[in-house]
């Protein structure tokens, strides 16, 4: 189990004390200048030195205890969704450039993503923002996860990252990542809309 708050450890520590026999994982959510990252470790006391992170997310650590993911990659970190009633977004590919500046720097993308597939289920995300999502993996093998981005508590384990059967440690958790041995899924029901996992 992970829970990825923007800059805060809380849930983090709340699950470690409530749930004594469950694998929680060290994670948080960081803005960096390209956008929002998830970062997971086996390291907790690094997890809480980036509390404060500010810069590029060329400045995280990576190594073999640290697995980076993008999250809601290629989208606007700073859309004002209330802004786009009626309207398609555009969710092309950033340019090359920008996609230059993250993905030396990650272990994978986020595929689905609770906020993301609402948007997608009132048709302000078009199809076309998954199946760029899944090129880009599949062109710099990259994992693609799952991640409610729950806002409200309806959308707790509505999305989520399957994993193999064989995570006993935080570490197998980190590398399965890592090593893109993950597949992203969601409640097709609860968000009314079926969109093709395509990797």
């Amino acid at each position: 189990m992970a829970c990825t708050d923007h800059g805060d450890l809380g849930a983090l520590d709340k699950l470690t004390d409530e749930l004594p026999d469950a694998i929680v994982v060290p994670g948080m959510e960081l803005e960096a200048t390209e956008g929002d990252f998830l970062v997971f470790s086996t390291d907790s006391q690094l997890i809480n030195e980036l509390t404060d992170f500010e810069g590029s997310v060329s400045l995280l650590t990576r190594d073999e205890n640290v697995a980076i993911v993008w999250a809601h990659p290629c989208l606007s970190q700073h859309v004002d969704f209330a802004k786009l009633d009626g309207q398609k977004t555009k969710c092309g590919l950033p340019d090359e450039q920008a996609l230059a500046a993250v993905l030396p720097h990650i272990d994978g993308i986020e595929y689905f993503n609770g906020t993301i597939l609402d948007l997608a289920a009132f048709g302000l995300v078009k199809p076309t923002y998954f199946k760029n999502l899944g090129f880009l993996a599949k062109k710099y093998n990259l994992a693609c996860t799952g991640g409610s981005d729950a806002r409200e508590k309806e959308l707790v384990s509505k999305v989520w990252t399957e994993f193999p059967a064989s995570i006993k440690t935080i570490a197998d958790f980190v590398h399965a990542i890592k090593e893109a041995k993950v597949r992203p899924d969601y409640d097709h029901e609860f968000f009314n809309t079926q969109i093709e996992y395509c990797r």
